[in-house]
């Protein structure tokens, strides 16, 4: 499990138990469960993990329709919670929908194997090859997950067998191809990575296939013809359309840095994506930039910039669940303490605007404290008053 999730969860358990009256027990029914969750997102409506921990309460008590709302406002919230997605599609599988859950279990798949997520992708893929063998996006899924590997040795012999089977399946698969060729270029094969990439690029030429057979073609001795496929990956390059984008970004030329930006993207640049919806949110094309935002999120799952790209849209559309979703996103995981004291103030700005002011008045303590942690004492001060204002009676000082 990623870094990130851990703390996201640990400060929610901090949260559930610091919340809970003295001497209260723990629910023991899912009933009971239900109950308590309900409470945690009426103080918190935002939060998409409690949406998705009373769904899974709901399923346990047998309640599967209560449990899918869960799990979709979850999804809603955060449409790359993976975790919502595989939970949503056990419950479409009871109610006998088969192809709809496989397709729920791979968009988890998809969302936590970008994410590098160790949790739902393996048993998500091999849900998909149970239900369905033929399905060859279960096989390459597999074939992924065994080739990235965290925290073990891969196993690439396991690897290029999954993707021999997706390939068997769907002999034109570009990404099984690719990923095939990478495990045989790791295991020092590389006329067999040679000759699925060269099929790979027959398909659908890329700077990356190029590049990749650039380097196995170097290491067989063909240093003229691995000169040549490392000329021709420059012309595939997306820099170039991303230089041009954010020039014509400078000169404020909006539509032609747009249009450059989905240059790079057909090249292969994910962080287009960003680029090129937030100037979509510039332009008030709010479904455009969701839909940018979301594909940047799948590939770069902590770019803090996509969340606050995200609070910033739902904010205009006064939708203040998912803004502080995103928003809380920025304040729990972001390195920048610019981009959290920004969360943290928009948080408490929304959560005034939702009358709930003590939880405002715990965004604005931490902000004071970060604060004081970055030694601005004055900006610092101006946060006490404030929080003076509002009715917090600790006597706030700064350590250092």
């Amino acid at each position: 499990m990623k870094t990130g999730r851990i703390v996201i969860l640990i400060v929610l358990l901090g949260t559930l138990l610091t919340s809970l009256p003295a001497q209260t027990e723990l629910p023991k029914t899912p009933q009971e469960w239900v109950k308590l969750r309900t409470q945690f997102i009426e103080e918190n409506p935002g939060n998409e993990i409690w949406y998705a921990e009373r769904g899974r309460a709901h399923a346990g008590s047998g309640n599967l329709d209560e449990a899918i709302k869960d799990f979709t406002r979850a999804i809603e919230l955060n449409p790359n919670y993976g975790g919502a997605y595989y939970d949503r599609a056990l419950i479409i599988l009871k109610q006998g929908k088969k192809t709809e859950a496989i397709e729920e279990l791979m968009i988890s798949a998809t969302i936590d194997r970008d994410e590098r997520n160790q949790d739902y992708p393996p048993e998500a893929y091999k849900k998909i090859v149970e239900l369905d063998p033929k399905d060859f996006r279960g096989h390459r899924g597999l074939g992924y997950i065994t080739l990235f590997s965290q925290g073990q040795w891969p196993s690439y012999d396991e690897a290029i067998a999954h993707f021999t089977t997706a390939l068997k399946l769907k002999p034109k698969d570009v990404d099984s191809l690719k990923w095939r060729a990478t495990a045989y270029i790791r295991t020092e094969k590389f006329a067999l990575a040679a000759a699925d990439l060269t099929q790979a690029i027959l398909l659908k030429p890329s700077f990356e296939l190029y590049t990749l057979r650039a380097e196995a073609n170097d290491k067989l001795g063909k240093t003229a013809v691995a000169a040549a496929d490392t000329r021709k990956a420059e012309t595939l390059s997306p820099e170039p359309a991303m230089k041009r984008a954010a020039e014509a970004r400078t000169a404020n030329n909006l539509e032609i840095a747009i249009n450059e930006y989905s240059k790079a993207i057909d090249l292969g640049s994910t962080k287009a994506y960003r680029e090129r919806g937030k100037l979509y949110i510039r332009q008030h094309r709010y479904d455009l930039a969701l839909a940018d935002l979301k594909q940047a999120r799948v590939w770069h799952y902590d770019d803090f910039e996509v969340e606050l790209g995200r609070g910033e849209i739902y904010s205009r559309l006064d939708d203040f669940p998912k803004a502080l979703s995103a928003y809380s996103r920025v304040a729990l995981k972001a390195e920048d303490k610019t981009a959290i004291l920004f969360a943290l103030d928009k948080r408490a700005d929304m959560l005034l605007e939702l009358e709930k002011p003590q939880l405002a008045i715990k965004e604005l303590r931490r902000r004071w404290q970060i604060l004081c942690d970055l030694g601005n004492r004055s900006a610092a001060e101006i946060e006490r008053k404030r929080l003076q204002q509002m009715g917090l009676k600790e006597n706030l000082t700064c350590l250092n």
